[in-house]
């Protein structure tokens, strides 16, 4: 599946577009502003093991996320280009019993709104989240934060170097330095 350039997507609409199916990749880029856009939309998909947000630059809306990658097989998950999160909880839920997950990474975030992962890591052990340095006291005084964004043992690092992209044994790009 592949949304190129995606402007705005109205309330609720890719609700559980994909659920169920046996999707095991998507490419979503652009801008997404809409509330619950990606309500659902690849939950339940077992066998779903790569999403590529290259080129998705913000992300704006209330529950944008919710629950848009419950249930499937990601393991690593990268926002390489995402600068903005804003709007109520856009992240809420959006891992939400990914039991496979083991980082996700946010090296060009530069704006976002209060508690935007909310519950983001609910169901999900041992995932390591990373975000740059100059987000440390904002992502920190978040209520999300001091419960691992409702993830078990997350381990958060705020990384002030340049992060390089690598490539790792199941082919996806992250963006990994020195953590």
């Amino acid at each position: 599946i592949y949304l190129s350039n995606v402007q705005t997507i109205g309330y609720s609409g890719l609700n559980n577009t994909f659920k169920n199916s046996n999707i095991i990749e998507a490419k979503i880029s652009g801008t997404i502003n809409g509330d619950s856009a990606l309500y659902y939309v690849f939950s339940n998909n077992f066998n779903f093991k790569k999403v590529d947000f290259s080129g998705l630059t913000s992300m704006s809306g209330k529950n944008v996320c919710y629950n848009a990658f419950n249930g499937t097989a990601l393991e690593y998950v990268s926002f390489p280009d995402l600068t903005m999160l804003s709007g109520e909880n856009p992240l809420y839920c959006a891992f939400q019993n990914v039991l496979t997950l083991k980082t996700v990474i946010f090296p060009a975030l530069t704006t976002i709104s209060e508690d935007a992962f909310g519950n983001m890591l609910k169901g999900v052990e041992r995932c390591t989240v990373v975000f740059p340095a100059a987000l440390e006291s904002t992502i920190t005084s978040f209520s999300s934060y001091s419960s691992g964004f409702s993830g078990t043992n997350t381990k958060v690092v705020f990384n002030d170097m340049k992060l390089l992209p690598v490539t790792i044994p199941t082919g996806n790009k992250v963006w990994w330095n020195n953590l």
